[in-house]
Order: C-alpha cells, then sequence, then structure tokens
C-alpha cells in the first residue's frame, strides 16, 4: 500500500513545517504500514532551503523504516532545485508514471505560507477601505 500526498502551494519555511508536521502527526501515526511514501509535487510552485532539508529528512526517514520515498511529477522549478544542489540523483522520480499500482491513499496537502494567506486578506482589506473612504468623501455632509 502506497501514500501519496498531493502537496499543493510551496515548501518553504512554512510549507515545509506543515509537512513535517503533518508526516510527524498523521503518515507516522495513522499509515505506519504503508510501504512507498508518494510526494506529488505537480503543484508545488517554490522549493526553498527548508523544502529541501525537509525532502532529505524524509528521505533519510523513509531508508531508516524500510520505505520507498518517491517525488512524482516534480515540476521544472523543483527538478531545477534539486540538480543545484546537488540531489537530482539521489531521489527516485517519477515523471510520467499515474500511480503506483497499488491500492493508493491520497492526501491533498496545502502547503501554502499563513504569510501569503495573511498578505491576501491585507489586500483586500485595505480595497475595501479605500472603497469606503472614497465613498464616505463623495457622500454630502448634513
Amino acid at each position: 500500500m502506497a501514500v501519496v500526498l498531493q502537496l499543493k502551494g510551496r515548501l518553504d519555511l512554512v510549507g515545509a513545517a506543515k509537512l513535517r508536521q503533518y508526516v510527524e502527526r498523521y503518515l507516522l501515526a495513522k499509515h505506519p504500514k504503508s510501504d512507498t511514501w508518494v510526494l506529488d509535487l505537480s503543484s508545488i510552485e517554490f522549493v526553498g532551503h527548508s523544502g529541501i532539508r525537509l525532502l532529505v529528512a524524509l528521505r533519510r526517514l523513509a531508508q531508516q523504516r524500510g520505505n520507498r520515498l518517491v517525488l512524482r511529477h516534480p515540476t521544472a522549478a523543483v527538478r531545477s532545485v534539486l540538480e543545484v544542489a546537488l540531489l537530482g540523483d539521489e531521489f527516485e522520480l517519477w515523471l510520467d508514471r499515474e500511480d503506483t499500482g497499488e491500492e493508493d491513499i491520497v492526501i491533498v496537502l496545502d502547503t501554502k505560507g499563513e504569510s501569503e494567506e495573511k498578505e491576501k486578506s491585507n489586500s483586500l482589506a485595505s480595497s475595501v477601505v479605500a472603497s469606503l473612504r472614497s465613498k464616505l468623501s463623495q457622500a454630502p455632509r448634513p
């Protein structure tokens, strides 16, 4: 049995922390007998230093437990980062393969950083405030 984590967003400091937390709390606790861990990276926009360190740590953890760690559909950005870090040959990559051929447990994990969400919220709040100010300045005064 394989566990497939479909990651979305970024593997930056926040995204890597979310993934690590998920692996520690759920993957190891709820699916300890899965022999293959598949990280679907087709929706990862960015991999930073923290993301690389986590991928290396996950590979090491999988090896210690007798599991396989597979990176499925890594984007060009992910492959580029792995090559620059001289890790391209260290991971099993599935570029074209769709599934493991087994009954998979598929879990979607959004790794977007809270800072991105806060930025979107702040931007929306700023535009609402600007709109209200504009309307108030145009309203007739008693």
